[in-house]
């Protein structure tokens, strides 16, 4: 018992540390997403418009296409971390699961050995 309570502890401590790891994750690549795609939408129209047609509505695009990339982006990191912490938790609950079998199987072998010394 005192093996499920303490891997129920760990599992949620681990479940937290994964998730406001994935959250800084997730929140960088979709701060990159938005700059990288908003600097290109805004040097594009740059270079083809010129510098005296840029306006209220280039810039709208870039804010746009900047959000549009920047959700892209977060979403994929954010599988990337799911996927990440569901193998890493099956990991670890199949260890407590070895652990678990591994103390039984002694227990049991120490059970028969009392028998054998008995008879």
């Amino acid at each position: 018992m005192a093996t499920t309570s303490t891997t129920s502890g760990s599992l949620l401590s681990h479940f937290w540390r994964a998730l406001w790891r994935a959250l800084g994750h997730v929140l960088l690549w979709f701060a990159i997403g938005f700059v990288v795609a908003a600097i290109i939408v805004e040097a594009v129209a740059l270079i083809f418009a010129g510098p005296s047609h840029i306006g209220l509505l280039t810039h709208l695009a870039a804010a746009a296409l900047g959000i549009a990339f920047g959700y892209a982006a977060a979403l994929t990191v954010l599988v990337r971390e799911v996927i990440g912490f569901l193998l890493k938790s099956l990991q670890e609950i199949e260890r407590s699961v070895q652990g678990d079998l591994t103390g039984g199987s002694r227990i049991v072998e120490g059970f028969v050995e009392n028998i054998e010394k008995r008879l």
